[in-house]
């Protein structure tokens, strides 16, 4: 971020959402880290289709500064001995009831709107 992430408190603190191509999805995405927020490790759910998710495990994240760093285990995405390849979108204090369109009028998100950042190994 271009400054030092807040602290983490109430709802909607730097969400992670990630489309790796399989499953049920909420506007593509198929996981969210912090949609629940976080304690001493992240929550890393999975969705069951539309604004649903279930707890799938928590994973390792550290803040520091203006960075935020979150381990997933690749087996947990689906992704065991194969390449990597996934779409991504953070946001921050923005997605009010799974609500796509308050990406564009709330908070941050990166990248902006509903674009999302492309990552293959």
């Amino acid at each position: 971020t271009a400054k030092n992430i807040t602290p983490r408190t109430g709802q909607q603190w730097m969400q992670l959402f990630i489309n790796t191509g399989n499953g049920p999805a909420w506007e593509g995405f198929q996981y969210a880290v912090n949609r629940v927020s976080p304690g001493s490790k992240a929550v890393l759910e999975v969705c069951q289709g539309g604004w649903k998710w279930k707890r799938l495990a928590y994973v390792d994240y550290k803040l520091q500064g203006n960075q935020l760093m979150v381990t997933i285990p690749r087996k947990l995405l689906g992704l065991a001995g194969k390449p990597v390849s996934l779409q991504f979108k953070w946001a921050d204090n923005c997605l009010k009831d799974g609500d796509i369109l308050t990406a564009w009028t709330n908070g941050d998100t990166a990248p902006s709107g509903r674009a999302r950042y492309i990552y293959q190994q």
